[in-house]
């Protein structure tokens, strides 16, 4: 099975946290289907600091002094990127931790 997947993570104007992508997926030999995941603004703050917490205290203090929107893609894409299901992986990993979110695909 493939582990590429592609997404982009952005924070929209009104402050929601929007990961759209594509998953890989070959059980059918599908390419892999499109989504969106977005979080809602005001978790933002919150969802940077969970993604934070979890990261060894070095890489910790490498994310000082950057932008939000940087932190939250640096630390996401650490949890995902070798996933061929990073939806599914980012997903869990929301509910997991209380962080209301939206799916669509």
């Amino acid at each position: 099975m493939p582990t590429d997947s592609e997404f982009t993570l952005t924070i929209e104007s009104g402050g929601d946290v929007v990961m759209r992508g594509r998953d890989a997926d070959d059980f059918f030999g599908d390419p892999g289907y499109e989504y969106v995941v977005r979080i809602p603004g005001i978790e933002r703050e919150r969802l940077a600091r969970l993604l934070v917490a979890e990261l060894p205290p070095d890489e910790r203090r490498r994310m000082n002094g950057l932008r939000l929107e940087r932190v939250i893609q640096m630390c996401v894409e650490r949890l995902v990127s070798d996933r061929a299901d990073a939806s599914s992986a980012f997903m869990g990993w929301l509910k997991k931790r209380g962080v209301p979110y939206e799916f669509a695909s």
